[in-house]
């Protein structure tokens, strides 16, 4: 079965090459033989070496022996050969006239272009008084002017749920262990391994560094009024009783002297901001651009910019590699859109403010033509040739099950615990608040409270008002990140805190499917995308090697040994033997 799968799939990316790259059609000679005429004979700069995992750094820095010079050499050399034939197929086939080339060459200009004009044209010479750099570091005084970060050793005692005379002994304990503290503070971390529940500190007690945004708001006046080494406590908040040591302190604040090129630095972008946005709303007027509103999808003829140009979704589709069947919709489509509108109008600014003359915005423009066009020439050669068919992408899934099965998948159901804005503007709970909250969460459902219940009772999520809408987790997409709890989780069961990007969250396992079978309707896209980036390589792959073949990617053994000679390791000195 495996071989005739195998058979299969050499004659689909064989015949796959054979149409996109037809005998006779590559006529080789022009481009390697120019290239190595102006390779003989003269020097490679350690700016055309690239790093590579096995040579390292190669410019001056480490000397190679001599075999492995010549691979390097050899491997530079051949990609040079290679960018040089498409130069030439490029201009042999007018490349630049087909569709996909017009538009991927018209979309890495206008990006050259828009950069420049973001970070250099319309900020980069603008001047900021230093009137106006005073005025926001003032106003932005709490960005620089900020308290120290401390690292502090740890110590809490829980007080959720406890009876009164249960907290009476909680509290008798820490003023015990304050004491012991006080007389002996090298012995914290030994009685934080014996005393403490805190599940955040390491294994000598030590918390952070932590700002004071991410402690309890009523831990942070008598944590920051700690002197160093010095032992305070305890201390109450509504989760328990905390015994603190401050251990290392970290000043964060940033002297103006600092801040001043910064913050010019933001008032030029910020300015640029409203320049580009000023221009985005008047690119009619300004430059014969009208701007159309994003759709909710992509269709052919989808209009997108008109007047100076007609930019359609067939045309996004080509300067992007977009298939109009599965391109972005909604908010991603309007992304592209949007950017691609802003860099149109960007580059026409430059364009009319002469800084395309700039020679090195120039040579960036024209770099970035050069390759849009070389992928061009790629992407026309294998569009025919790399369509994969119904059949490919069902028989890809019926001969490979095991590639489609999830070793377990979790119907869950999840309450998800974020920052949430507080009263001051600015100020957002702390993460170790929000990691207490979900533990006392998980106490509550531990002691016979509804999963459900709770959900609508904190979650931050869209879903909270609903219990928590019960949905499939897998090893693989948006909750991936969640898997590895979710999937040893009993049916029932509730997981312990999961950290996420900015919070916590808890899951409920509804139920437990072990080695299910994707079904075939959901993978379909997935495979066939794969089986087209396979067939493209693979088809990249004959494509090099029939070349290297023909020895269009062969550089001649002397131009090798020349640009070899300054990288090889000198032989090492040997003592001249004494006389006797």
């Amino acid at each position: 079965m495996a071989e005739s799968r195998r058979k299969r799939q050499i004659l689909l990316f064989a015949a796959a090459f054979a149409a996109a790259f037809p005998v006779g059609a590559q006529e080789p000679e022009t481009a390697s033989g120019e290239v190595i005429a102006s390779l003989r004979g003269s020097a490679v700069t350690a700016g055309d070496w690239r790093r590579t995992r096995d040579t390292g750094q190669i410019a001056g820095q480490t000397r190679l022996s001599t075999p492995e010079a010549e691979n390097f050499v050899r491997g530079e050399l051949r990609a040079q050969l290679l960018a040089a034939y498409q130069r030439d197929a490029v201009e042999r086939e007018q490349i630049a006239e087909t569709p996909v080339g017009r538009w991927r060459a018209w979309a890495a200009v206008n990006d050259a272009l828009a950069n420049h004009a973001r970070t250099r044209g319309l900020a980069g010479t603008l001047e900021v008084p230093d009137e106006a750099v005073r005025d926001y570091y003032q106003e932005h005084i709490d960005e620089f002017d900020r308290p120290d970060q401390l690292s502090v050793r740890h110590i809490y005692l829980s007080t959720q749920g406890l009876s009164e005379a249960s907290l009476e002994a909680v509290r008798t304990l820490a003023g015990e262990i304050v004491t012991a503290l006080e007389a002996s503070p090298a012995r914290f971390a030994e009685l934080a391994r014996e005393h403490s529940q805190s599940e955040n500190t390491n294994p000598d007690a030590i918390l952070g560094p932590i700002s004071p945004d991410q402690i309890h708001e009523e831990l942070r006046e008598p944590l920051w009024a700690l002197g160093d080494d010095e032992v305070g406590g305890p201390f109450e908040s509504r989760f328990g009783l905390h015994i603190f040591m401050v251990d290392t302190r970290y000043p964060v604040s940033v002297p103006f002297d600092q801040a001043s090129p910064m913050i010019i630095g933001r008032l030029r972008q910020q300015a640029a901001e409203e320049r580009t946005a000023e221009l985005v709303e008047n690119a009619e007027e300004e430059f014969g651009l009208t701007l159309h509103p994003a759709p909710e999808t992509l269709e052919a003829d989808t209009p997108v910019i008109s007047g100076a140009i007609e930019v359609d979704g067939q045309a996004l589709a080509l300067a992007f590699d977009l298939d109009l069947e599965s391109a972005p919709e909604g908010d991603q489509l309007a992304e592209l859109v949007r950017q691609t509108q802003e860099n149109a109008v960007l580059a026409a600014e430059a364009r009319r403010q002469g800084w395309d003359s700039d020679p090195t915005l120039r040579q960036s423009v024209e770099q970035a033509e050069a390759e849009a066009l070389r992928t061009a020439l790629w992407l026309t050669r294998v569009e025919a040739s790399s369509e994969i068919t119904d059949e490919d992408v069902r028989r890809q899934y019926d001969e490979n099950p095991g590639a489609y099965r999830d070793p377990v998948r979790v119907l869950a159901r999840i309450l998800e615990l974020r920052p949430v804005a507080e009263a001051e503007p600015g100020t957002r709970v702390a993460t170790l608040e929000v990691l207490n909250q979900a533990q006392a969460l998980r106490a509550r459902w531990a002691s016979g409270e509804a999963f459900e219940d709770l959900v609508r009772e904190a979650s931050t999520a869209a879903d909270a008002d609903e219990g928590g809408v019960p949905r499939w987790i897998y090893p693989y997409g948006a909750d991936s990140g969640q898997y590895s709890a979710a999937a040893n989780l009993a049916t029932g069961e509730v997981s312990e805190p999961i950290r996420l990007t900015d919070g916590y969250a808890l899951i409920e396992a509804l139920q437990v499917e072990n080695n299910h079978l994707q079904p075939f309707e959901e993978v379909e896209d997935r495979i066939r995308t794969s089986l087209l980036r396979s067939t493209r390589r693979s088809i990249y792959r004959a494509w090099n090697a029939s070349l290297e073949a023909e020895a269009v990617l062969e550089p001649p053994v002397d131009i090798v040994a020349f640009h070899t000679r300054d990288y090889i390791a000198p032989e090492p000195e040997t003592a001249s033997p004494e006389a006797p």
